[in-house]
This record gives structure tokens, sequence and C-alpha cells, in this order.
């Protein structure tokens, strides 16, 4: 045997601290581009939620920082005729989620959820809704014709 094939036990530490580098160097990027990727997915839902805010009539933009600061707690607001804000929180679900969610509205145009009343004399919290945004649009623009119809501002 050689001498240059023996390997010190401070070479064998040595070798064993830059490969456990290695991996923390390689996990960290991987944790970089997770959260790059989470931050991209959540901004395009904050886009889709300001253009429908502004298609159903409000003027509308994404909050920046949206969630980082107490001050913009939602993902987008908009202004609507007579000062109505409305703000909107943007999610995205996986597709098994989504899919309960329509098998529930089995085809029809509104979901309404509504939780379980669970205490006698408690009353239980607003009903949530559940549709196609198409759906929305076509309320909003009936409403709107509707009002032109009758003289309504």
């Amino acid at each position: 045997m050689d001498s240059r094939d023996l390997v010190t036990p401070a070479e064998e530490l040595a070798d064993d601290a830059r490969r456990a580098a290695r991996s923390m160097e390689r996990e960290e990027a991987r944790a970089v581009r997770r959260v790059r990727n989470t931050s991209r997915k959540g901004k395009r839902g904050e886009r889709v939620a300001a253009a429908l805010l502004e298609r159903w009539g409000g003027l509308a933009r994404r909050q920046p920082g949206s969630g980082r600061y107490d001050g913009l707690p939602h993902d987008a607001v908009g202004v609507f005729a007579g000062g109505e804000r409305v703000t909107a929180e943007a999610k995205q679900f996986r597709n098994s989620k989504w899919k309960t969610l329509e098998k529930m509205r089995a085809g029809a145009d509104l979901l309404v959820l509504c939780q379980d009343q669970q205490a006698v004399g408690v009353r239980a919290p607003e009903p949530m809704i559940f549709c196609p945004a198409s759906t929305i649009s076509r309320l909003v623009e009936a409403a709107y014709d509707d009002g032109r119809r009758s003289g309504s501002p």
C-alpha cells in the first residue's frame, strides 16, 4: 500500500465537512426557489383579484406587500361608486379541493356555504358564496343595465 493512499482522520473530517456544507447549500437553494415560487403564485392570484374588481366596475389595485404589514392585510382593494370599498383575498387550491367545491356546486350558478349553528343562542356567521367570476359579472351587468333603464345614476 502506498503512503499516498492513506487518508488521515483530519482529511476525513475535512471531506465530511465539505460534503455537509455542499448539502446545506443545495437545501438552502431549494428553500429559496420554493419561497420565490410561492411568492409568484401569490402575486398571480392578487393580480387576478384586482382585475376582477376592475371588471365589476371598481377602481382596483393589488396591495403592495399584502399580508406583510398590518396596515395592508388583504391582497387587493377596489373602490366602487359611492365610495364603497371592497377588499379581496386570493387563495389558490390544489385540484382536489377545487373539485370538491365544484362537485358541491353541482352545476348551479352559486354555492351558498353556511356554517352549522353550534350552540343555542349563538348566531351563525354570514353565509359565503362560491361561484364562477362570470356569474358575478352577469349579476353586476344586469344590475347596471337595470339602473340605466330606471334612470338611476
